[in-house]
């Protein structure tokens, strides 16, 4: 039977915001967690797991769901995945079928596919094909952590964090995050950033806040208007740093604002429109006018009081 080929078979993960399907090759099966890779902080070019909330688009034929079923019965990991995938999603002819979804992967994860775990993880954790089971998500994301799934370490880094599954534990809700932040997820170099600003399960360490925000923000991920927005603050505020630069401040502001994060949007106006507070950095003008819109239409009650004062002026 003819192998199928790698390039028409990548499908995107499910993600628990919101679930979302995606397939990554198989990765490892070494413990990522008791040895990070410190080096990958650094990184550049690493691009993390993409979110949607639509699978990519493969022309996924009715043909194509045979062929893969064929495969399956020859014991074909790959194949059985995909198909989990379809019925998750309810391409190539097929209806959504959480129960039949779940099946599929969880053929595949008997066959040790990585990706399969983590999915089987997120639909227990969402009750979709089978009862909820947050004990039995966190069993699931464990095995996919351990084969260096990094959604799966991020998701079990959240259920440690806000004791969702029974435990919480800031301590291992940290490692988790730091495990797959050095494998360059950007969502969880965002937590961990986070994790050393606030002090949650390591000490406080603002240095090294600021290089991981600074990481977060040189990916594509959907943490990284929040990472972006939190180095503004700290280049404001002088944080981890020597002292403050409210130049790079503004740049990070205003990135952040470009990409639609509100409490941005509401800062980077009103520096623009040249409080005392931000004196410093008056600029009047549409643009200031632009991001208050954006941040009153966004939910930032502030925004519409400034822009109040603004237009009695």
């Amino acid at each position: 039977v003819e192998a199928m080929q790698s390039g028409l078979e990548k499908l995107q993960k499910l993600s628990l915001e919101p679930p979302s399907p995606k397939e990554l090759p198989p990765k490892s099966s070494s413990d990522p967690i008791s040895k990070p890779n410190r080096a990958s902080k650094n990184i550049s070019g690493n691009e993390p797991a993409h979110r949607s909330s639509e699978m990519i688009s493969l022309n996924v034929t009715a043909t194509r769901i045979d062929h893969w079923k064929l495969l399956a019965e020859q014991n074909n990991a790959q194949a059985m995945y995909n198909l989990g995938l379809c019925y998750y999603s309810g391409v190539g002819g097929v209806s959504v079928n959480y129960e039949t979804a779940y099946d599929w992967f969880f053929k595949a994860a008997e066959k040790g596919f990585p990706d399969a775990k983590f999915n089987l993880g997120v639909l227990c954790q969402l009750g979709k094909g089978v009862p909820a089971s947050q004990t039995a998500a966190m069993e699931w994301y464990l095995e996919a952590a351990q084969m260096n799934v990094t959604e799966a370490m991020n998701n079990l880094a959240k259920m440690y964090q806000s004791g969702v599954g029974g435990e919480k534990n800031l301590k291992k809700a940290f490692k988790y995050f730091l495990a797959a932040a050095d494998l360059g997820n950007g969502d969880a170099m965002y937590n961990v950033g986070l994790a050393y600003y606030h002090g949650n399960g390591t000490s406080i360490n603002l240095q090294e806040a600021l290089e991981w925000f600074q990481a977060c923000s040189a990916v594509d991920n959907k943490s990284r208007a929040k990472a972006e927005f939190m180095l503004g603050n700290m280049y404001f505020h002088g944080q981890g740093l020597v002292e403050t630069d409210y130049k790079e401040a503004v740049f990070w502001y205003k990135s952040a604002a470009e990409r639609g994060y509100p409490q941005a949007q509401l800062h980077i106006g009103r520096i623009f429109l040249g409080s005392q507070q931000y004196k410093a950095h008056a600029k009047v003008g549409q643009e200031a006018i632009r991001f208050l819109r954006l941040a009153g239409e966004n939910g930032m009650s502030e925004a519409w009081h400034l822009l109040g004062q603004y237009y009695v002026r």
